[in-house]
């Protein structure tokens, strides 16, 4: 499991669509799943 973050939300998206349930990384049994994280407010 890891959290990774975009400048964009575009740029989110297009990760998403590229690699969610098609890349698969070495040394594992299922593909990446990608979501948007919870939001939260920050201030």
């Amino acid at each position: 499991c890891c959290f990774v973050t975009f400048y964009t939300r575009k740029a989110a998206l297009k990760a998403q669509d590229a690699l969610h349930n098609i890349k698969t990384l070495v040394g594992m049994h299922h593909p990446i799943q990608m979501k948007p994280a919870d939001s939260e407010n920050r201030n």
